[in-house]
Parts: structure tokens; sequence; C-alpha cells
């Protein structure tokens, strides 16, 4: 009986969040998993509707346990206890003595913390040496060092460059590559210079981010665990040293999201002072500059921030404006006929749809009309799309600039054709758009590791470890010497068999980072301070953004996608238990 009423008084107050949240887990994980299964083909079944039950009590249990062990053991620091006096005042408004302007964040303390990163990072820089390129950055390095690589993106005739990917990356790779060139006379030095300089600059981001919420009174013990974690968790070191455009991305979002806790915490006082505003709008420029997508990021988080809280509003207009203007004019006005630079294609932005057409066509190929059939011939060749289509991956369907039959320069008219057709289509038979999207996307959502055929990010640098340029002709060429080859399968071999330890495993997976933990984490926001839930709008907008992303067909490539959730996923775990328990401590007094 005193079990009975204990386990009552548990539930009771921890009230329905928890069970809701462990609902939405368990079936879309469950769901998720049926249209994944037999290589995207699948549907859900009676095994998975089961499943999602179990799994609901055991996730919800498991919740249940983790609310009472925040209950029991405080992250806030002993400086920050909340006494009768803080109660008759907003928390954290007196902006004065919480002011974390650059200079608090940026000190000593951030700078030992980032040499240490570095420092346990430097054997993975040195068996990585001289870094790892994606192909989409191979292409860019090949186009800004003289070969525009016809063919491959897609790019306008006689253009030189294409902003297929962003113009801006290409610009920065390219230039601090030819830099440490034309100081060492190598390419492979080069390489290895920009490798540095991401590891260094990702390494003091993290470390900035420990000693904000050290400052905003965590306790050290708590940062210090954070900080090995930064330290030695592979994902990181690993992440760090490879170059590509989201990576570079990511410490940036890092910053802004450091912004956006700042501004919800302080009320927007600190983004008064110039220091602020300006980090905070240069923030905004580089994330709209380095990723297409966080054009809406931006603007939709500032405006959020604007009308629900209603501080700062020239910060976040100029926030707004600025980066808006650079790089939808005069980027496009000024640097693409400077450059030669042709704009991507807007094939990008209908890739999820054409996946979805072409799973249409497959399966219901005589409910085809000739109109219909005619549409999506001009766009995509329509005798092409069975043998094309894979169920994890967009780009073999729209292609990335020079498939058979894929139109990239559509006329308005035909887009707008197309999308009278993908809309009566969908209406016939909706089912079979929910099974495109559900292969998808499916990996999001499901406890999906490295398998035979399904590399993770370490499995594929042990097998895909010569980071030479071959594609095209006139292009520096970048060694790995043999030693780090053998460092580089060695190191990466450890890693998978490390993503393949009970329960650890779950932590290389990407929903871990870009669905179970934001969920988790808003619902402890939810219980405490619900004027923080702001935080969400950066959160979902990303993940909205991951939906129509091209590939989720290996885990390599949902990571890459991924890594802005992963860098966050420290700071929003401590800051939302943070505040969880910053509330308790008022409802206790």
């Amino acid at each position: 009986m005193l079990i009975m009423q204990k386990a009552k008084a548990i539930i009771e107050n921890a009230g329905w969040s928890p069970f809701f949240v462990a609902a939405i887990i368990a079936w879309v994980s469950a769901l998720s998993s049926g249209f994944i299964k037999d290589d995207g083909w699948g549907t859900p079944g009676i095994v998975e509707i089961v499943f999602a039950f179990v799994l609901t009590a055991v996730i919800y249990l498991g919740l249940l346990l983790l609310i009472q062990l925040l209950n029991r053991f405080s992250i806030i620091s002993n400086t920050q206890k909340t006494s009768e006096t803080d109660k008759k005042q907003t928390f954290f408004e007196d902006v004065e003595k919480q002011d974390f302007v650059i200079g608090q964040i940026i000190n000593l303390k951030t700078a030992k913390r980032a040499l240490l990163l570095f420092i346990c990072w430097l054997p993975a820089t040195i068996a990585l040496l001289p870094g790892v390129l994606f192909n989409d950055t191979i292409f860019q390095l090949g186009q800004y060092f003289g070969n525009s690589s016809y063919g491959v993106f897609s790019m306008q005739e006689g253009a030189s460059f294409t902003d297929h990917h962003p113009i801006f990356v290409t610009f920065v790779f390219g230039a601090i590559i030819n830099l440490g060139m034309f100081i060492t006379g190598s390419s492979t030095a080069g390489l290895f210079g920009l490798v540095v300089l991401q590891v260094t600059i990702t390494a003091f981001t993290l470390a900035v981010s420990c000693t904000y919420l050290e400052n905003l009174g965590v306790k050290r013990l708590v940062m210090r665990i954070v900080l090995a974690i930064y330290a030695l968790f592979p994902l990181f070191p690993i992440m760090a040293n490879i170059v590509v455009k989201e990576t570079f991305f990511a410490w940036i979002y890092v910053w802004f999201f450091l912004f956006v806790i700042e501004y919800i915490r302080s009320k927007g006082a600190t983004f008064k002072k110039p220091g602020m505003a300006f980090a905070f709008i240069l923030s905004c420029l580089l994330m709209m500059l380095t990723k297409k997508t966080s054009l809406y990021l931006v603007v939709l988080t500032a405006f959020v921030l604007a009308v629900v809280y209603r501080k700062a509003l020239i910060t976040l207009f100029v926030s707004i404006l600025l980066p808006l203007i650079t790089s939808v004019v005069l980027i496009p006005a000024i640097v693409y006929p400077l450059f030669n630079v042709s704009p991507g294609s807007s094939v990008e932005v209908f890739g999820a749809l054409y996946q979805q057409t072409a799973r249409y066509v497959i399966e219901n190929p005589n409910d085809v009309t000739a109109e219909e059939r005619e549409i999506i011939d001009e766009l995509l060749g329509y005798d092409y799309i069975a043998e094309r289509y894979y169920p994890f991956v967009i780009d073999n369907i729209k292609g990335i600039g020079f498939l058979e039959g894929v139109e990239y320069w559509p006329t308005s008219d035909q887009l707008q054709r197309y999308l009278k057709c993908y809309v009566s289509q969908g209406l016939r038979h909706p089912e079979s758009y929910i099974r495109a999207v559900g292969a998808i996307n499916g990996k999001w959502f499901v406890n999906e590791n490295y398998s035979e055929g399904n590399p993770n990010v370490f499995d594929w640098l042990s097998t895909n470890n010569d980071v030479a340029v071959g594609w095209y002709e006139d292009v520096p060429h970048y060694d790995r010497p043999e030693v780090n080859k053998l460092l580089t399968k060695g190191l990466a071999r450890l890693d998978v068999l490390v993503a393949q330890l009970p329960v650890i495993s779950f932590l290389f997976t990407p929903a871990f980072y870009v669905f179970v933990v934001p969920l988790i984490s808003f619902m402890l926001i939810l219980k405490g301070q619900k004027r923080y839930l702001g935080l969400i709008v950066p959160v979902f907008v990303s993940f909205l953004f991951l939906l129509v992303s091209p590939s989720t067909g290996a885990l390599t490539e949902a990571f890459r996608y991924a890594i802005p959730f992963i860098y966050t996923t420290p700071i929003l775990c401590i800051f939302a238990v943070f505040m969880y328990q910053k509330s308790r401590q008022f409802k206790e007094l």
C-alpha cells in the first residue's frame, strides 16, 4: 500500500507532460520503423503498434525516474540558490549583475577550456591529417581553384561558379587553403591549416558555452563533466576535423543559440548594448551566408522574439534586415556578376515533393493521366523515375545537376502546372505521399546505429580515408601520409566498436540529438520557466529543414545534417534542467 501511495504521488507530481512526451517518442519511432523496413518500402503494421504501446510505458517510466533524480540532485550552484528576496523578482531580472556581454564569457577561464579541448582533440586531428573532405567540399574547392566542374552541380552555361553550395563558404574554404599554399608551398599544408583553424574555433565556441552556463549558476562540477563530454566523446573531435559546410555552420549556430537564450533570459536588455547587439547581428549574418535555409531560421526566430518579448526591437529588426539585404539582394546583385556566379537551381526547393511524386508514379502507374505524365516528364523524365527511385535519397530523383530527363531550370508555368498535378495526385492517393515521407524521414526517429551496408561516420572514415581530389583536373592534390591512413583506420574502427556497445549505441544515432533530447528538454522547460519556450523556435525550424534534407540513406549523411543539434545538445540539456530546478526552488519558498 505504501508503495502504491508513493507511486501515485510521483505520478501526480510529474503531471501529464511526461506521458505525452513518452507517447510522442514511442509512436513516432515505432511508426517510422515500419516505414523504413524492407529498404524503405514498408508500411507500419500490428507489430509496430504493439511495440508503440510497450515503448510508451518504458519511456514513461524512464521519464518519471529522470524527474525523481532531478528533484533529488541539483545542478544549481550554491551561490545561485533562490532566496525569499529573489522570489519577489522575475528570475534573473537583475540584468546589470547578470550581464553576459562579451568579456564575461570570453576570458582566461574560457581560453583554458578551449585549450584543453584542443589538446584532447589533437590525437584525432593528427590521425586524420590533413583533414576530411566530403564530396560537396571537393566540388567547391574544384571550382575555387579554376575548374568550373560542369555537369556535377546545376549551374548556368558559361558560369565560373555556382551558388548551389553557399558561395561565401566556397570562397572562405578556398582562400584559407590558398593562403596556406602561399605560405608553405604545399596544398596539403594549406588544407591542414583550414582544419586546425576550424578545430580551434569550434573548441573555443564550445568552451564559451560552458563558461556561459556556469555564469548562469550551473555548478562548476557539472560544467566540468560537460567539458569532458566535449573533449572525449568521439563525435565532437571527428566532426570538428571534417571540412564541409555543415561543420562550418555548426559553430556559428552555437553562438546564435546562446544569443537566443541570453535575449530571453535578460528580456532583451543586454541586446541594447552595442557590443552584444553587434555580435548577435554578426551571428545572424554568418548564419545566412553559410547555410541557405538559415534565412528562414533567423527571420522566424527574430520575429517570434520581437512579437513575444517586445524588447530590443531595433536590434532584432537590424538582425533580420541587414543579413536579409546582404544574402538576398547584395550578393546576387554584386557578387554574382563580379565573379560570374550562377544561382543554384530552384529544383532544390522541390526535392521532397519530387520524391513523393516518384513514389506515386511507382505505386499507382495506372492512375497517372496523360496530362499528368506529360507534366512530370517535362521536369523529371517520367521513364527514368522507377529505375532511379531510392526511398532514402531524394538526390536520386532530382539529381544534383546532371540527371538525364531532369529540368534544372523550369519555367514558372511548368512549376505551376506541376504543383496542381502534385495536389491532385495527393488527394487521390495520400498514402503514397505518406509512405514517401515516412521512408525519407524515418531514420530521424529510430534507434538505427551502425550495421553492415549502413556505415556510421567512423566506419566511413575507415574505408574512405584518402582525401585526394580526383574528380577534376588542375586542382590541388591533398595527400594523407600512409601512417596517417593507418591511424585513421585504427581510430575509426575503435570508434565503431564503441558505437555498438549496449545503451551507449543510442548516443551514436541522429534520433537521440534531433528528436529525443529536444522533446525531453522542452518538457522540462515547460514544467519550469515557460517563458524560455521561445528557444523552441530555432530548434523546431532547424528540425523542419532536416525533414527535407536530400539523404538519410547512410548514417554518415544523417550525422552531417545533425551536427548543429549535436553541438547544442549539452547546452539544451543543462539549461533545461537548470530552469526546471530553479522553478522548483521558487515553489518551495
